[in-house]
């Protein structure tokens, strides 16, 4: 039903209504009809509705006949399965995700975080700063574990990352960035 609304609403925005003019002459025999909206635009249009499921099931039909969709609909699954509270989905499309992220532990660690799973998104970033042998990926784990805290109330624990991630910053391109986070989570004093 949606998806007729949505192909009405398409050919309406592209052909002019009863009692408007068009500057194009008519001509006579068959109106030429706009194509039907695709599967992805069907999709979009009920995330916009607020139907979520139905969106997901789309967006999951077209993934599995469509490999170069597959990279960009994964991370609309992430995003509707987290929103809706589907778990075990949102961290099964999270894996698809980070085959072809630059920092799949750290996108990892941020799903979890959204779905409440702060307990063990604050694990895996801790696991990765001990790891970690890259500068400014320590500086953005370190602000990405700082949030977390911060989200779990653990404000001495927050305080103590971000302390981390200035000196870590220091002499960086990122070392203005940490300072500000830093004063930030102070209140803006220091």
């Amino acid at each position: 039903m949606l998806r007729n609304q949505v192909f009405l609403d398409l050919c309406r925005s592209q052909w002019p209504q009863a009692g408007e003019t068009n500057s194009l002459p008519r001509r006579s025999g068959p109106a030429i009809r706009p194509p039907p909206p695709s599967p992805q635009q069907v999709a979009a249009a009920y995330e916009r509705a607020g139907r979520k499921q139905e969106a997901a099931a789309l967006y999951e039909a077209m993934v599995r006949t469509n490999a170069a969709a597959r990279k960009v609909l994964s991370h609309r699954l992430v995003a509707i399965y987290t929103e809706t509270g589907k778990t075990n989905k949102a961290l099964a499309w999270a894996r698809e995700v980070m085959r072809d992220n630059p920092d799949p532990q750290a996108y990892l660690a941020g799903v979890n975080s959204r779905l409440g799973q702060r307990t063990e998104a604050r694990r895996i970033l801790e696991r990765e700063i001990a790891t970690n042998t890259n500068h400014t990926r320590a500086v953005t784990l370190r602000w990405q574990l700082a949030e977390v805290c911060q989200s779990m109330g653990d404000h001495k624990e927050a305080q103590k990352v971000l302390d981390e991630a200035a000196t870590a910053a220091k002499g960086t391109p990122v070392e203005a960035a940490a300072q500000r986070r830093l004063k930030a989570l102070n209140g803006g004093t220091q």
